[in-house]
């Protein structure tokens, strides 16, 4: 009973961050992108477009999109990852509609459209990145990379980025090519941010190391900071050439240490470097 109760606290609790960053993404949008129609793509770009071309309010069109792409990720998707899906179905176009007027409370200079653009694409990144580390899945026009990965063996993230790229273009054609610039950064900053809440910051280096010295350079790392490499045999390669390379997962504060020195050792060494994101004993 304890571990029911456990794991149904810890169901509500990831919906209350999702219903948050949600509700945060609305602020965001309402606040910051919608007063200068910065297109970005996505739903909420397109949102802004037909409100200019056509008059519909963003939140109708919000709902529309929401509702149908839900409709379809339920035929074709299936049942597994649907629920969050109709959370933030049912969620994001109410708090798009809830802080429509936010601009009347909150004071913006939208005259320094670059730090909008910074300050936008930061709050994107955090919340997005939220959200997928709890493992929801993507809603709205993001659905559409899923759908067209299972029907059509496409990968999701070309699909998205030809449907965001599309958006944008068009939201540069009616807002100004500078649009489509600013819009860059904001996409850059979105996804940087949002791997990073992902993955984690890389606070170690996996180096593979190979070397004639292989012995005294292994030696080297753990009589002078314990660590102790992992011996991979290599048969033939590239170079047709055999022998040993050692995998050492090195610290970042101390990699450019590291590798100096065992350039002193041997100046002929080859190394390949990696982020290492997690460690496990």
């Amino acid at each position: 009973m304890k571990l029911f109760k456990n794991k149904t606290v810890s169901i509500l609790l990831k919906y209350l961050i999702l219903a948050i960053c949600l509700f945060i993404s609305a602020i965001n949008f309402n606040l910051l992108m919608k007063p200068v129609n910065f297109v970005t793509g996505g739903t909420p770009g397109l949102a802004i477009i037909i409100e200019y071309f056509l008059g519909i309010p963003t939140n109708y069109f919000m709902y529309f999109i929401y509702i149908i792409m839900f409709i379809l990720s339920f035929i074709i998707l299936g049942k597994k990852s649907i629920l969050g899906i109709l959370f933030a179905t049912i969620c994001y176009p109410n708090f798009v509609s809830l802080t429509s007027n936010i601009i009347k409370y909150i004071i913006v200079d939208y005259n320094d459209f670059f730090l909008l653009c910074l300050i936008s694409g930061i709050i994107s990144g955090i919340c997005n990145g939220i959200i997928y580390k709890m493992g929801f899945a993507s809603s709205g026009l993001g659905v559409i990379g899923p759908i067209c990965h299972k029907c059509f063996h496409l990968p999701i993230a070309t699909v998205n980025f030809i449907v965001n790229t599309i958006i944008v273009l068009i939201g540069g054609y009616f807002f100004g090519i500078e649009m489509v610039l600013y819009a860059i950064i904001f996409l850059y900053l979105n996804s940087f941010i949002s791997n990073r809440i992902i993955v984690g910051i890389s606070n170690n280096k996996a180096v593979l190391i190979r070397s004639d010295k292989i012995n005294i350079i292994n030696d080297y790392l753990y009589n002078s900071f314990s660590i102790e490499p992992i011996n991979l045999n290599v048969v033939g390669g590239y170079t047709n050439k055999s022998g040993i390379m050692s995998l050492v997962v090195i610290p970042t504060t101390k990699y450019n240490l590291i590798i100096e020195n065992i350039k002193k050792i041997d100046n002929k060494v080859f190394y390949n470097v990696l982020d290492a994101y997690e460690l496990q004993n």
